[in-house]
């Protein structure tokens, strides 16, 4: 896991092509002012997907992991509490869906071990 804020992000973060494209993404206004969806960055190898909703109360009843992509989170505005445990305290709820790259699950340890 890796937290950091924009301005930070390519002294933090490794810069593989592919967290470069997302990167300069982020810092150009490309992404400002579209309606939520997919905008491909880099072919099916990088991809944004704008999300606007109203966050609910921190919960560890569904967990979701991915296997061939890296969610990198970036707020735009409000706030949201992100939380995250290894796939390995991980109990799929369903199987892995290989067309979104999506598992749900649920915590096989308790929050205050998280």
């Amino acid at each position: 896991m890796i937290l950091t804020d924009l301005d930070h992000a390519r002294q933090e973060l490794a810069m593989t092509a592919s967290f470069q494209s997302a990167v300069d993404f982020l810092h150009s206004s490309r992404w400002k002012h579209q309606p939520d969806g997919q905008i491909e960055i880099d072919g099916e190898r990088v991809f944004a997907l704008l999300q606007s909703y109203e966050t609910l109360a921190m919960s560890f009843e569904r967990l979701e992991a991915h296997r061939r992509h890296i969610d990198l989170h970036f707020i735009v505005s409000g706030e949201e509490t992100i939380g995250w445990l290894p796939a390995v305290h991980m109990e799929p709820d369903e199987p892995y869906d290989t067309a979104n790259d999506v598992w749900w699950g649920r915590a096989t340890v308790s929050e205050n071990r998280v």
